[in-house]
């Protein structure tokens, strides 16, 4: 998602929209109480991205690449002239390496406090949570060991301004490549979704109608785009059909569809701004609520205006097997309407 300015339109959505249930407890930016870069860095970029909801494999990936991070300096640390501030890093490393290796052998839980009671005249201000996390809550040891080191580590690189800033480089390119997208979008979720798009199109006449998913998910490989041509393209209710995400389609994908007409794929950011095309149908299933309650709002007006007049804006959300809540909303002039809803389950 690209740091672009938002672009304003005027369309008015129905005030009582925000008391429906698809709207209740949105996502919101949560900083991280962890006194570490990596974690203030998150959190800009979230915020800087719209991405106030990650995957779950992207907080694994983070933390796997610092953590080979950390080894990776090792080298470097080891070669550098042995000032004090670097002596004294050196032997708090060591001791700490030391205790992380002892909790991963199976040391008592005792054992490994009473070596941390002996590191924390060695601890900087900014560690001594963490060291009291360890020691408090024996279960989640390895990683508050692991972070420990990681900001003791930090705080002696900010003695260091040049070689802090190449570390600050490294930080936000793990950020950048480790934090994608919730991508909640699979066949069998949709198909109840356009079972009753397929009724709403022939219960108002609308044939041949232009269709996008929003949010199809590039890296699942469109999987909703492809039940919707299977559903809609034979009985001509939408014979035209796009999908758009937030980073741009693999070119391997694009080459498949140029052999299936009617189909086209393109990078988008809706929240920023409309879509480059006027549709009769639009289809976010399974995508507002990883955004805030007010990217919300940006991303319905931005699709209310991406709409042809009369076009239909379906919002979609499964929380469970009792709650599969669907919404439509119809453009007229310059305002979004709502229609009907229902609870496909």
């Amino acid at each position: 998602m690209h740091n672009m300015p938002e672009t304003k339109t005027s369309l008015t959505l129905p005030a009582e929209l925000w008391d429906r249930g698809l709207f209740r407890g949105s996502a919101i930016f949560a900083e991280s109480p962890l006194p570490l870069q990596i974690a203030h860095i998150d959190a800009h970029w979230r915020r800087l991205h719209g991405m106030p909801s990650v995957s779950d494999e992207s907080t694994q990936r983070l933390w796997h690449a610092l953590f080979q991070l950390r080894n990776a300096l090792e080298p470097w640390i080891q070669r550098l002239p042995p000032d004090d501030a670097t002596r004294r890093w050196k032997t708090l490393s060591s001791r700490l390496q030391r205790v992380i290796r002892a909790n991963a052998a199976g040391l008592s839980a005792q054992s490994i406090t009473a070596l941390l009671e002996g590191l924390a005249p060695l601890i900087p201000a900014s560690g001594r949570p963490l060291l009291k996390q360890a020691a408090q809550n024996p279960g989640s040891q390895d990683a508050s060991l692991r972070q420990l080191e990681l900001v003791c580590l930090e705080t002696w690189l900010t003695q260091r301004p040049r070689d802090w800033q190449r570390y600050l480089n490294r930080l936000y390119r793990l950020v950048d490549g480790a934090l994608t997208a919730n991508t909640t979008t699979d066949s069998p979720r949709l198909v109840p979704l356009l079972t009753w798009i397929q009724h709403i199109l022939t219960q108002r006449h609308i044939r041949r109608a232009t269709y996008v998913d929003v949010g199809c998910s590039f890296a699942g490989q469109t999987p909703g785009l492809a039940v919707a041509v299977n559903m809609l393209r034979p009985t001509e209710l939408c014979t035209t059909f796009h999908g758009t995400d937030i980073i741009a389609p693999p070119r391997q994908m694009q080459r498949q569809m140029l052999h299936n007409p009617g189909i086209f794929l393109y990078q988008a950011n809706p929240v920023l701004r409309p879509l480059c095309h006027g549709y009769d149908v639009i289809v976010l299933a399974n995508v507002h609520r990883h955004l805030t309650a007010e990217l919300q709002r940006q991303l319905l007006t931005h699709l209310g205006a991406s709409l042809r007049e009369g076009g239909l804006l379906f919002i979609n959300w499964k929380f469970d097997a009792q709650r599969n809540l669907c919404l439509c909303l119809i453009r007229q002039e310059q305002a979004l309407l709502l229609g009907e809803e229902a609870n496909l389950i």
